[in-house]
């Protein structure tokens, strides 16, 4: 499906809008915003936005990756839509409402990144369900809900920093989800298990720090 959009000359904060849809192998290293629709083999690269609806949006966009991005006082940072097989790496994310946001979403990876100061750091799920997705070696902090995981399954939540969040972590009508090997640490609250159910643990015996 297309959306058939003509996008052109339009500026976000002074820079431009870029929207590209069914594009292939691509790289974006300037923009004020960028939203990708129907698109194989992007890459949003070294972008410095604030202060828009949504700083990079992926719609059925897959094999891309979101790299060393600093997005801030937006509503949504990062969004993901019905994309799979994408990778989040090494942005900077701070008082966005939504900082990243999966729904529809399969393998893909939020690894590295910095999240603070917004309502959610990592959500997966809420409009679709979303599966096979993997977050990993965030640092989250002084968000409203650290990582929220709702009706989404088989997702993993591994070696992340979540501290000086209201709510650490949350999941809501979800299972088959694994998170171990975090420090969950310094929330006001850490868990919150609504209909659901998580394995805690590694196949493998590791160490890590729960309060």
């Amino acid at each position: 499906d297309s959306y058939r959009n003509r996008v052109e000359e339009n500026i976000v904060n002074g820079k431009a809008l870029v929207y590209l849809e069914g594009v292939s192998n691509r790289v974006v290293n300037q923009g004020g915003q960028v939203i990708a629709v129907n698109c194989i083999g992007i890459i949003v690269k070294g972008l410095n936005i604030s202060d828009t609806a949504v700083g990079i949006e992926f719609h059925n966009t897959r094999n891309s990756r979101i790299e060393a991005n600093i997005i801030k006082n937006s509503i949504n940072g990062i969004q993901l839509l019905l994309s799979h097989n994408n990778m989040i790496v090494n942005n900077v994310l701070q008082n966005n409402s939504f900082n990243i946001f999966l729904s529809g979403t399969s393998n893909v990876e939020v690894v590295g990144n910095t999240i603070t100061d917004g309502f959610s750091g990592v959500l997966v799920g809420g409009l679709f369900e979303s599966e096979n997705n993997k977050v990993m070696g965030n640092v989250i902090r002084r968000n409203l809900i650290g990582i929220s995981i709702s009706m989404s399954f088989r997702n993993l939540v591994f070696n992340n920093t979540v501290e000086d969040n209201s709510l650490g972590v949350s999941l809501l009508m979800t299972e088959n989800n694994k998170i171990y090997f975090n420090d969950i640490v310094n929330n006001n609250h850490s868990i919150s298990l609504d209909g659901a159910t998580a394995q805690w643990y590694s196949d493998e015996q590791m160490g890590y720090r729960y309060d």
